[in-house]
């Protein structure tokens, strides 16, 4: 069933970074709203993406996986390609493939930087630009880029992480003025700490520290992240573009 509340039926996405946490959620909410998913993965076993594309591909949905180094332009246009005749077009992007490396800047190894601002930002780029060519010939489509308040507040030990997410936002801004004359949204989603893998793996006073950080005093779900990129995507959003929205229990305001 359908607790999203949005009909997708006979849409298709392109997901990047889609085998867990928040990118998981978004593929499996927007199958049970009736969108097939091209979703992509790097490390995750390709048996385990395989199962779990199986399960959620039932009713005329089709989930795609799709393993991918988002880094590389050349693997990309593949990527996208496959997953074009594969499902028969696009309809939008979800770019939410992103790691972290915190350090200090003071001893941040170079290899630190680069990662991040390569795979967060060079790969959201990529997957955008190739993506964007069909849905300029269709003249229609979204795209949500998954930033971070750390791309607006600025967080200490994080400042590749908060530069790739704050370039991510203002590339959104720059897309959206490029491509509203085609009906394409870009828009952009800030999530504050989200109750994934990234977040469990820190020590238990750094776990303390972020929590006093929210209002809410709760970190925000997963599912609930993949409801407002439901929205983003969805035709309740046709008159947005350009946006950043932040979903983050209060800590920004």
């Amino acid at each position: 069933m359908n607790d999203i509340n949005f009909d997708f039926t006979d849409r298709a996405y392109f997901v990047s970074g889609g085998s867990r946490g928040i990118g998981r959620a978004i593929v499996e909410a927007l199958a049970r709203a009736g969108a097939s998913c091209a979703v992509t993965y790097r490390r995750n076993d390709d048996e385990h993406m395989h199962s779990w594309a199986a399960e959620l591909s039932r009713g005329g949905v089709r989930v795609l996986p799709l393993r991918l180094d988002v880094r590389d332009p050349e693997a990309v246009r593949e990527t996208v390609a496959t997953a074009v005749t594969q499902l028969g077009k696009l309809d939008g992007l979800v770019n939410n493939a992103g790691i972290t490396r915190d350090e200090i800047s003071l001893s941040m190894a170079n290899s630190s930087w680069l990662e991040v601002i390569e795979t967060n930002l060079n790969g959201s780029f990529f997957l955008a630009r190739e993506v964007l060519k069909g849905l300029v010939r269709r003249k229609s489509g979204r795209i949500v880029n998954i930033a971070s308040v750390s791309g607006i507040t600025g967080l200490p030990g994080q400042s590749n992480y908060c530069a790739s997410k704050g370039g991510l936002i203002a590339m959104t801004r720059a897309l959206a003025l490029e491509m509203a004359r085609f009906n394409i949204q870009v828009n952009a989603l800030a999530p504050g700490f989200i109750d994934t893998d990234m977040l469990q793996s820190l020590r238990e006073n750094q776990r303390s520290g972020a929590l006093q950080q929210v209002p809410g005093r709760r970190f925000g779900s997963a599912m609930e992240v993949a409801k407002a990129v439901m929205f983003m995507l969805s035709d309740a959003a046709a008159y947005m573009t350009g946006q950043t929205m932040v979903l983050d229990g209060g800590m920004t305001a």
